[in-house]
């Protein structure tokens, strides 16, 4: 009875000390450092952004259905309507799935407002039909 008692006690720590302020950047809508997002983007460094993209594609296994083999069309769609929350970018599926690679790649456009002029940055992401999609 004892170990279960301790056992439930540190179960619920453990629990407790997990809030949703502990997770990484991407994650959840509201931990986009959008600004931080829009010059990592604006200097094609491709350290933040990417970091963003994983951590966001970490929370979307892949959904396989018949009209989706690769099963991350719905995941896509959320990364897209994620970093789309964010004021001054515009991110849009170009193709899915499209790039001939192992695994096969989708391409994106972003679209960002630098002082009143709009740039334009393109990536892909990994498509794997059995992991989640990544940036490399």
């Amino acid at each position: 009875m004892r170990i279960q008692w301790f056992t439930l006690v540190i179960l619920s720590v453990f629990l407790a000390a997990c809030s949703d302020n502990d997770m990484p950047d991407g994650n959840q809508s509201g931990s986009v450092d959008c600004e931080r997002l829009i010059d990592g983007f604006l200097s094609d460094t491709n350290q933040y952004e990417y970091t963003v993209l994983d951590s966001i594609c970490q929370t979307l296994p892949p959904m396989p259905t018949n009209n989706d083999p690769l099963g991350h069309l719905s995941n896509t769609n959320m990364l897209v309507e994620t970093i789309n929350q964010c004021a001054g970018i515009q991110l849009e599926l170009t193709c899915y799935g499209c790039l001939e690679s192992f695994p096969v790649q989708s391409s994106f456009r972003v679209q960002l407002d630098s002082l009143g002029s709009t740039v334009e940055r393109f990536f892909t992401l990994f498509v794997p039909e059995d992991d989640v999609m990544r940036t490399n």
